[in-house]
């Protein structure tokens, strides 16, 4: 299929990606304490086609001083990802490579926002989890402790709610935590998580499935 971008709109787009790496050398002595250096420099490798060695270097800084920050964790993950470059599966050994310094508690929330990005990004489409996880399958430990403790410090994060349910609904044989991350979320479906409606309407038929059950039983003589 015949690409759908002119040479004149490659070029526009390189100009700009210019033009804010420019801008981002810039305010370089921000990298240490603001995370949203480290997001602005990997969303432009994105656009540019990463290269690995200034890859590493920012992805280091991201796991080492901002391993909450779910943005720069994700677009991290996404740099990984077999679309822009990466290999099937290497996220997992890259992952944890990246981890192993870090305190436990660290550890895990940073291990529990990057596994949301690709899950998320590896349920978008009909091959992904062959393409994207590449057979690597999850800790579960590691993931639902983190999970945790991301519900902890952001109970009122709607992200946080929507992966909560996503993660439990797939990974879990938990009912109630399932529901009560779904009742977290109040109504609202974060795409950022799902990528698609359909991606969240087997966790909602599971709790039909639950309350229903709860209802018959209640009923029973």
């Amino acid at each position: 299929v015949p690409s759908q971008v002119s040479r004149m709109q490659f070029r526009a787009s390189e100009k700009r990606l210019e033009t804010a790496r420019n801008y981002l050398m810039e305010c370089r002595e921000l990298r240490e304490s603001e995370p949203a250096w480290s997001v602005t420099a990997l969303t432009i490798m994105l656009g540019e086609g990463a290269d690995r060695k200034e890859f590493n270097e920012v992805s280091e800084l991201v796991f080492g001083k901002f391993p909450e920050c779910e943005a720069a964790i994700g677009v991290t993950m996404q740099i990984l990802q077999p679309k822009w470059g990466g290999k099937s599966g290497e996220w997992e050994p890259w992952l944890r490579k990246r981890l192993e310094n870090l305190p436990v508690e660290d550890r895990n929330i940073a291990y529990a926002n990057a596994i949301i990005t690709v899950i998320g990004y590896a349920r978008s489409s009909q091959d992904g989890y062959q393409s994207v996880l590449g057979g690597k399958a999850p800790d579960k430990a590691m993931l639902l402790e983190g999970l945790r403790l991301l519900v902890k410090k952001f109970p009122e994060s709607p992200r946080v709610a929507n992966a909560h349910a996503m993660i439990y609904s797939n990974y879990t044989d938990d009912d109630e935590g399932t529901a009560k991350a779904i009742e977290r979320m109040n109504g609202t479906i974060d795409m950022r998580v799902w990528y698609s409606y359909s991606r969240y309407e087997p966790c909602e038929r599971r709790i039909a499935r639950i309350k229903t059950e709860a209802l018959l039983k209640k009923q029973s003589p």
